[in-house]
């Protein structure tokens, strides 16, 4: 079961090209509204800007449009700060919105961290028309044109399947 939703936005350099960086801020208000018009709509959700490091960015999505801070994008992609500020919640659904151009100790770190977790936690939705094939294994791996389906599918309300 559901109790809350972390969205984390890969902002690391990568995310600037091609449009990325919007593409992140649409789905984030996408993932926002699904959550409070329609499913679950009293489930807290967090936001969290990952690079070279993971930092909860505040955020009122009632008072205020997805925060600029999503437009900021620089660095690498470095797991380590993710999982030191996330931890191995229970009950968290973590979408991880990225273009998947990771280093092979980021995405190895990933995949142990999401081993940890429990297959149900981690849903990775690819931004972008370049995203880089991820290999991971027992992680939900959606394309953007995918987000409700794989959001139905992580609150109960879909199929299962790895759609990227």
């Amino acid at each position: 079961m559901i109790e809350k939703v972390s969205i984390i936005c890969d902002l690391s350099g990568s995310m600037a090209e091609g449009g990325k960086r919007f593409i992140v801020r649409y789905i984030v208000r996408t993932i926002e509204q699904y959550f409070r018009l329609g499913h679950m709509n009293s489930i807290p959700i967090k936001l969290i800007a990952w690079s070279d490091s993971a930092q909860v960015i505040d955020w009122t999505p009632l008072k205020e449009d997805v925060p600029s801070r999503l437009l900021e994008c620089k660095g690498s992609a470095e797991a380590e700060p993710l999982i030191e500020l996330l931890g191995y919640p229970k009950g968290e659904l973590l979408i991880l919105l990225t273009d998947g151009y990771w280093s092979m100790k980021t995405e190895n770190s990933i995949i142990q961290w999401n081993e940890k977790l429990g297959s149900e936690s981690l849903l990775i939705v690819k931004a972008g028309s370049d995203t880089n094939s991820l290999k991971l294994k027992d992680v939900y791996i959606f394309s953007s044109d995918e987000l409700f389906k794989a959001l139905d599918y992580r609150s109960g309300n879909g199929q299962s399947g790895n759609l990227a």
